[in-house]
């Protein structure tokens, strides 16, 4: 038995290794957990951002009182590996606030009276945040987040709706300013987008280019219905900062206006790695590969130059706007040298 015990640690010591070194890679491999589904001992899934061997439904530990496991905190689990996966290996994951409501708000602040902390069956047993009515209270709001050096936030959460009806609803809202005004992000209607007493697992992407990031982004769950009966569970609440590894073009000129044959120098500032490069400079001469190409035009006009980086993950391009224009027009010349034979030359 004591043989035994000891080839359990070992093999215990060689698979957490193993599973450590895996870090950072795809889960391609791992289903994403859902809640309607029954796992088995041996199941490995994609859990909300964290890998999770042998999880199971409900958050509930397997009966028997003899299976190991390691509790992160979000209910029972064997093998729970609280490493970030990155599911896409064309992004960066960052992640910003992971709040389960077990023992306070965490990241979160309770809007007051229509907003409470509670431990209720839905879903599961754990404690969770219940919104109800619809009121100033209604609602909790994220502490700030400073959203400037990413491409885009998932929130990833878990909710449960009950008693809703005649299209009462409610809302994921963004904002920019600390919270004096908002934008709402996505909106939940009963029948139309949900149904009452299920437990869903949601994930919502807010990109860079179509909300302000800055450092008073703050996000907010709102109840929109119409009584105290009518509740809003929300629970598991992860919240990532996202930067694709795609190539981002750019590029500077030594030049913006010049004359024929004149050459100009083009520096490439494009972020990225593992990058090819392609130039074309708008005059119908060969692109170049090179990084930074110098060029030279021919004949007078208006070129535009389009840099194209590429790499694995995608592609994206730059340009900027090249001027050819006349040269000065030498008037007159005298070469003075001819002068002590007494002859003048000169060009007009």
């Amino acid at each position: 038995m004591k043989n035994l015990t000891l080839l359990k640690i070992a093999s215990l010591f060689i698979f957490l290794l193993s599973a450590q070194s895996s870090f950072g890679q795809q889960c391609d491999s791992y289903p994403d957990y859902s809640s309607s589904a029954t796992y088995v001992d041996g199941d490995q899934i994609h859990y909300q951002g964290k890998i999770w061997e042998n999880r199971y439904g409900n958050n509930v530990v397997p009966s028997g009182g003899n299976v190991d496991y390691v509790d992160c905190g979000l209910g029972g689990a064997n093998w729970c590996f609280v490493f970030t996966c990155n599911s896409d290996p064309c992004q960066t994951s960052t992640l910003l606030t992971d709040d389960d409501f077990e023992s306070d708000y965490g990241n979160w602040i309770d809007g007051g009276g229509d907003s409470n902390r509670v431990s209720d069956f839905a879903c599961d047993n754990s404690n969770k945040v219940q919104l109800r009515d619809d009121t100033d209270t209604s609602n909790i709001t994220s502490n700030p987040y400073n959203l400037s050096s990413y491409d885009k936030i998932t929130i990833a959460f878990q909710y449960y709706v009950t008693s809703f009806e005649n299209n009462e609803k409610w809302l994921l809202e963004f904002s920019s300013d600390n919270g004096s005004n908002w934008t709402t992000i996505e909106e939940y209607v009963v029948d139309d987008d949900f149904t009452e007493n299920v437990c869903y697992d949601e994930t919502i992407t807010i990109l860079a280019s179509n909300q302000t990031f800055n450092s008073q982004n703050k996000l907010r769950f709102r109840c929109d219905a119409s009584k105290d009966d009518d509740k809003l569970y929300i629970d598991d609440v992860t919240v990532s900062g996202i930067n694709s590894l795609a190539p981002a073009a750019s590029f500077t000129s030594s030049a913006f206006s010049v004359y024929p044959d004149q050459e100009i120098n083009f520096t490439n500032n494009t972020s990225g790695n593992g990058n090819s490069y392609s130039w074309d400079f708008g005059d119908g001469s060969s692109s170049s590969t090179l990084t930074s190409p110098s060029h030279q035009y021919t004949t007078t006009g208006t070129y535009t130059v389009t840099l194209t980086a590429t790499n694995s993950c995608g592609s994206s391009t730059a340009t900027t706007t090249i001027e050819v224009t006349n040269g000065p027009i030498t008037l007159f010349f005298e070469d003075f040298e001819d002068e002590a034979d007494g002859a003048t030359t000169g060009t007009a």
